[in-house]
Protein backbone atom coordinates (compact mmCIF):
# COMPACT_ATOMS: atom_id res chain seq x y z
CA UNK A 1 0.00 0.00 0.00
CA UNK A 2 1.35 3.38 -0.99
CA UNK A 3 0.50 5.08 2.29
CA UNK A 4 3.49 3.27 3.86
CA UNK A 5 5.68 5.62 1.79
CA UNK A 6 4.37 8.43 4.02
CA UNK A 7 4.22 6.55 7.30
CA UNK A 8 7.72 5.09 7.50
CA UNK A 9 9.73 8.00 6.17
CA UNK A 10 8.04 10.97 7.85
CA UNK A 11 6.97 9.77 11.29
CA UNK A 12 8.94 9.31 14.49
CA UNK A 13 9.09 5.78 15.93
CA UNK A 14 7.07 6.94 18.96
CA UNK A 15 4.29 8.23 16.68
CA UNK A 16 4.23 4.93 14.78
CA UNK A 17 4.04 2.97 18.06
CA UNK A 18 1.08 5.10 19.15
CA UNK A 19 -0.69 4.69 15.81
CA UNK A 20 -0.16 0.91 15.92
CA UNK A 21 -1.74 0.69 19.38
CA UNK A 22 -5.48 1.27 18.94
CA UNK A 23 -6.20 1.41 22.67
CA UNK A 24 -3.56 4.06 23.35
CA UNK A 25 -4.62 6.01 20.25
CA UNK A 26 -8.22 5.94 21.42
CA UNK A 27 -7.19 7.24 24.86
CA UNK A 28 -5.35 10.18 23.23
CA UNK A 29 -8.37 10.97 21.04
CA UNK A 30 -10.70 10.93 24.05
CA UNK A 31 -8.30 13.11 26.09
CA UNK A 32 -8.42 15.72 23.31
CA UNK A 33 -12.23 15.57 22.89
CA UNK A 34 -11.95 14.06 19.40
CA UNK A 35 -15.04 12.05 18.57
CA UNK A 36 -14.54 8.31 18.98
CA UNK A 37 -16.53 5.52 20.52
CA UNK A 38 -16.12 5.32 24.32
CA UNK A 39 -14.04 2.57 25.91
CA UNK A 40 -16.27 0.31 28.02
CA UNK A 41 -13.50 -1.98 29.29
CA UNK A 42 -9.79 -2.58 28.81
CA UNK A 43 -7.92 -5.83 29.41
CA UNK A 44 -4.21 -6.01 30.10
CA UNK A 45 -4.05 -9.51 31.64
CA UNK A 46 -6.21 -12.55 32.35
CA UNK A 47 -7.22 -11.20 35.79
CA UNK A 48 -8.93 -8.27 34.07
CA UNK A 49 -11.02 -10.78 32.11
CA UNK A 50 -11.83 -13.00 35.10
CA UNK A 51 -12.98 -10.05 37.22
CA UNK A 52 -15.02 -8.27 34.56
CA UNK A 53 -18.74 -7.70 35.21
CA UNK A 54 -20.44 -8.65 31.93
CA UNK A 55 -23.73 -7.23 33.23
CA UNK A 56 -22.39 -3.69 32.65
CA UNK A 57 -22.33 -3.98 28.86
CA UNK A 58 -25.13 -2.37 26.81
CA UNK A 59 -28.05 -4.44 25.52
CA UNK A 60 -27.68 -2.95 22.03
CA UNK A 61 -24.24 -4.50 21.67
CA UNK A 62 -20.55 -3.68 21.82
CA UNK A 63 -17.32 -4.47 20.00
CA UNK A 64 -14.31 -6.39 21.28
CA UNK A 65 -11.04 -5.33 19.65
CA UNK A 66 -7.37 -6.23 19.92
CA UNK A 67 -5.19 -3.20 20.53
CA UNK A 68 -2.54 -4.17 17.98
CA UNK A 69 -4.66 -6.23 15.60
CA UNK A 70 -4.50 -5.90 11.85
CA UNK A 71 -6.78 -6.66 8.94
CA UNK A 72 -9.85 -6.86 11.16
CA UNK A 73 -8.62 -10.01 12.88
CA UNK A 74 -9.90 -10.46 16.41
CA UNK A 75 -12.69 -7.91 16.11
CA UNK A 76 -15.96 -9.31 17.46
CA UNK A 77 -19.03 -7.11 17.11
CA UNK A 78 -22.02 -8.05 19.24
CA UNK A 79 -25.44 -6.79 18.12
CA UNK A 80 -27.35 -7.80 21.25
CA UNK A 81 -26.37 -8.65 24.82
CA UNK A 82 -28.45 -9.65 27.85
CA UNK A 83 -25.61 -9.77 30.37
CA UNK A 84 -24.94 -13.48 29.88
CA UNK A 85 -25.27 -14.14 26.17
CA UNK A 86 -25.75 -12.30 22.92
CA UNK A 87 -25.73 -12.41 19.15
CA UNK A 88 -22.98 -11.04 16.91
CA UNK A 89 -23.68 -8.82 13.90
CA UNK A 90 -23.32 -11.90 11.67
CA UNK A 91 -25.82 -13.93 13.71
CA UNK A 92 -23.49 -16.13 15.82
CA UNK A 93 -24.53 -16.68 19.43
CA UNK A 94 -21.94 -16.16 22.20
CA UNK A 95 -21.94 -16.66 25.96
CA UNK A 96 -19.59 -15.20 28.58
CA UNK A 97 -17.19 -18.17 28.49
CA UNK A 98 -16.82 -17.87 24.71
CA UNK A 99 -16.16 -14.12 24.94
CA UNK A 100 -13.62 -14.69 27.72
CA UNK A 101 -11.89 -17.30 25.56
CA UNK A 102 -11.80 -14.85 22.65
CA UNK A 103 -10.30 -12.16 24.90
CA UNK A 104 -7.64 -14.58 26.16
CA UNK A 105 -6.73 -15.33 22.54
CA UNK A 106 -6.36 -11.58 21.94
CA UNK A 107 -4.08 -11.21 25.00
CA UNK A 108 -2.01 -14.17 23.80
CA UNK A 109 -1.37 -12.29 20.55
CA UNK A 110 -3.44 -14.46 18.21
CA UNK A 111 -4.44 -11.38 16.18
CA UNK A 112 -1.53 -9.00 16.75
CA UNK A 113 1.33 -8.00 14.50
CA UNK A 114 4.04 -10.69 14.75
CA UNK A 115 1.75 -12.61 17.18
CA UNK A 116 3.16 -10.74 20.18
CA UNK A 117 1.16 -10.46 23.44
CA UNK A 118 -1.51 -7.80 23.17
CA UNK A 119 -4.16 -5.84 25.06
CA UNK A 120 -7.89 -5.91 24.34
CA UNK A 121 -10.71 -3.49 24.83
CA UNK A 122 -14.46 -3.20 24.45
CA UNK A 123 -16.04 -0.12 22.95
CA UNK A 124 -19.57 0.93 22.16
CA UNK A 125 -20.92 -0.41 18.88
CA UNK A 126 -21.42 2.08 16.07
CA UNK A 127 -24.95 1.90 14.69
CA UNK A 128 -25.11 2.06 10.91
CA UNK A 129 -26.65 5.20 9.41
CA UNK A 130 -29.66 4.46 7.19
CA UNK A 131 -27.85 5.82 4.09
CA UNK A 132 -25.21 3.06 4.24
CA UNK A 133 -27.73 0.20 4.46
CA UNK A 134 -27.88 0.35 0.66
CA UNK A 135 -24.12 -0.18 0.39
CA UNK A 136 -23.44 -2.96 2.88
CA UNK A 137 -25.51 -5.88 4.14
CA UNK A 138 -23.61 -6.19 7.45
CA UNK A 139 -21.05 -4.25 9.46
CA UNK A 140 -20.00 -0.62 9.38
CA UNK A 141 -18.21 0.99 6.43
CA UNK A 142 -15.54 3.56 7.14
CA UNK A 143 -13.40 6.08 5.36
CA UNK A 144 -9.64 6.08 5.94
CA UNK A 145 -7.89 9.36 5.15
CA UNK A 146 -4.11 9.71 4.97
CA UNK A 147 -2.89 13.21 5.86
CA UNK A 148 0.63 14.38 5.03
CA UNK A 149 1.89 17.72 6.36
CA UNK A 150 -1.70 18.59 7.30
CA UNK A 151 -2.91 17.95 3.74
CA UNK A 152 -5.18 14.99 2.88
CA UNK A 153 -3.31 13.07 0.16
CA UNK A 154 -5.43 9.95 -0.27
CA UNK A 155 -8.56 8.29 1.05
CA UNK A 156 -10.38 5.03 0.73
CA UNK A 157 -13.89 3.84 1.49
CA UNK A 158 -13.83 0.44 3.17
CA UNK A 159 -17.01 -1.63 2.81
CA UNK A 160 -17.63 -4.69 4.97
CA UNK A 161 -19.04 -7.86 3.44
CA UNK A 162 -20.74 -10.99 4.71
CA UNK A 163 -17.59 -12.91 3.74
CA UNK A 164 -15.46 -10.59 5.93
CA UNK A 165 -17.77 -11.12 8.89
CA UNK A 166 -18.90 -7.51 8.73
CA UNK A 167 -15.37 -6.07 8.95
CA UNK A 168 -14.42 -3.28 6.57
Amino acid sequence: MKYFLYIRKYNKPSAKRLADDKLETKKVLLEHDIATMPILAAYYDSDDIRHFNWQTLPANGFVIKPSRGYGGGGILAMKTWDGERGVSVVGTEYNIKQLESHLLDVLDGAFSLQFLPDKAYIEERVVLHQFFRKLTPVGIPDIRIIVFNQIPVMAMLRLPTIESGGKA
